[in-house]
């Protein structure tokens, strides 16, 4: 599906306002393997907004609006749209009583202008605004689609996404994602396209919540060859694949220890407490987090976690010896089903050779079983703390089974 973007504003052109909507839109219908080819941005001229949008009608399968959705005179997108297409303008009274609603519970008078807010072209398909007056809307015509967006981008955010999950029912879309962890995007592609894949099917890969995403989007009307599909991935990439159509890998390790009735403890040195913030970013992490300790100096791995002070000095904080004295710390301290500590350089050091070094400590009660990784993460500060908490929730949903 091949589609354009026409942004309308005048606030645009003349750089007033920063058009992040383009990168929102082309990034979140991306997913649906709709692809933008052009984007135009014209000014709040009815001329020039009826005249783009013409060309753009005839020549792509699905036009995106962005702004010109307000009460005000220059607020003309709907207008020029009925316009272009030769559709009347018709009052949705479900919309009005809204508006109303709207100005009364917040104490403030609807003006006249107000209910241009309340017209759409005739046959439009209303979609709800959860964060302004501005409603969206879609309509097609002569096959082909066109959504209508407001400007700020929270609404189109919200509204995008609504139709969004419309045109997947309304076109019978499926789209599902394997999440992938301890491979290179670069690595994964190259394993992926060396596969004889339905054709039909459209396979992509991309950073995702943990790692390197593979999605799949097709047309695939009763799901019998998506899944066939699915099981060909799931067995060429089954030491790396973590989840199934999810957004986050803490999510899938809470969902996983919550299912299995278990429960986790960690102490964190160099992620710096890191691991906890993405765990219990997710509701419901009170029911698998036993602990969280930042041990981030000497003096705290000796104080909170009995390492003792001979091996910090012979061997220092970076090595597998404190590691394996961390995690039993943690677990003479604290009652869990599993631990995991973290304990390395997530910057620069004088000693090229230990750059991004991490030790990762885990171990399962039940099993009795300790893993330590040693590994080497490249990046950022930043971007090596992250790589290192997704890795760690990568080896305890692992070593789950």
């Amino acid at each position: 599906m091949r589609a354009a973007v026409l942004n309308i504003g005048d606030e645009v052109l003349l750089g007033h306002t920063v058009n992040t909507n383009l990168s929102l839109i082309a990034k979140t219908i991306w997913d649906y393997g709709i692809l933008i080819d052009e984007q135009v941005t014209v000014r709040d001229e009815k001329n020039e907004i009826i005249e783009a949008f013409c060309r753009l009608f005839d020549k792509y399968d699905m036009i995106f609006t962005s702004g010109g959705l307000g009460p005000t005179a220059d607020d003309i997108t709907t207008e020029c749209i009925a316009d272009a297409l030769g559709r009347d303008l018709v009052l949705n009274e479900d919309v009005l009583k809204k508006l109303e609603y709207y100005f009364i519970s917040s104490g403030r008078k609807m003006t006249e202008n107000n209910k241009k807010q309340a017209v759409f072209p005739r046959d439009s398909e209303i979609i709800n605004n959860d964060f302004g007056t501005a409603a969206g809307y879609f309509l097609r015509e002569q096959g082909k689609w066109v959504i209508v967006l407001p400007g700020p981008p929270i609404e189109v955010k919200n509204i995008l996404n609504k139709f969004l999950n419309r045109y997947k029912t309304k076109e019978k879309i499926s789209i599902r994602i394997i999440n992938t962890q301890g491979i290179g995007e670069s690595a994964l592609e190259d394993r992926l396209r060396k596969l004889d894949l339905n054709s039909n099917y459209a396979v992509n890969t991309y950073f995702g919540g943990g790692g390197v995403d593979i999605k799949i989007v097709s047309e695939d009307r009763n799901g019998n060859e998506m899944q066939k599909l699915i099981d060909t991935l799931t067995e060429e990439f089954k030491e790396n694949i973590y989840d199934y159509d999810s957004d986050s890998i803490s999510k899938s390790l809470l969902k996983k220890l919550i299912k299995n009735n278990k429960t986790v403890a960690f102490a964190e040195s160099c992620t710096g407490g890191n691991v906890s913030i993405r765990f219990i970013e997710n509701p419901d992490a009170s029911r698998a987090l036993i602990c969280s300790l930042v041990t981030y100096s000497d003096e705290s791995k000796i104080k909170e976690l009995n390492v003792k002070a001979e091996t910090l000095k012979e061997h220092t904080a970076v090595s597998k010896e404190v590691a394996m004295e961390m995690l039993e710390g943690l677990k003479n301290k604290y009652s869990a089903d599993y631990y995991a500590i973290t304990t390395g350089y997530a910057s620069p050091t004088e000693d090229k050779r230990t750059n991004g070094l991490v030790y990762i400590g885990i171990y399962d009660r039940e099993n009795d079983k300790t893993i330590i990784l040693e590994e080497i993460f490249v990046g950022t500060r930043m971007q090596i703390i992250d790589r290192v908490t997704n890795y760690l929730f990568f080896n305890i949903i692992k070593l789950m089974g």
